[in-house]
């Protein structure tokens, strides 16, 4: 999805995952060669690899997406700010719109 976009993006090892020699993403976000974190868990050590992964992203002070909906939203975010426009709407101005939308 992110090269689609233009994005760069390289698929690394799994904490769980990685053998010996491997760098797995923990250790490539604790070394800092890691911008962005995408990071959808499956598998039998998804639990213990999310919250590997999420401690060192969060103590590198770096992004970290864990779902496509949130992936996909932030992609559309980065297209727009791209095309120069950017407004910003309360949340309650965006649900009372929404609503007046659905009781019409």
């Amino acid at each position: 999805m992110l090269e689609r976009h233009g994005i760069a993006a390289e698929t690394v090892i799994k904490h769980s995952k990685a053998t010996e020699g491997q760098r797995s993403i923990v250790q490539m976000i604790t070394d800092g060669e890691v911008d962005v974190v995408v990071n959808t868990p499956s598998g039998a050590f998804a639990r213990v690899d999310g919250y590997e992964i999420r401690a060192a992203t969060t103590a590198a002070d770096k992004p970290i997406f864990t779902t496509a909906a949130q992936l996909s939203a932030a992609i559309g975010s980065f297209e727009v700010i791209r095309q120069g426009r950017f407004d910003v709407t309360p949340l309650q101005e965006h649900a009372a719109a929404r609503r007046a939308l659905l009781n019409a």
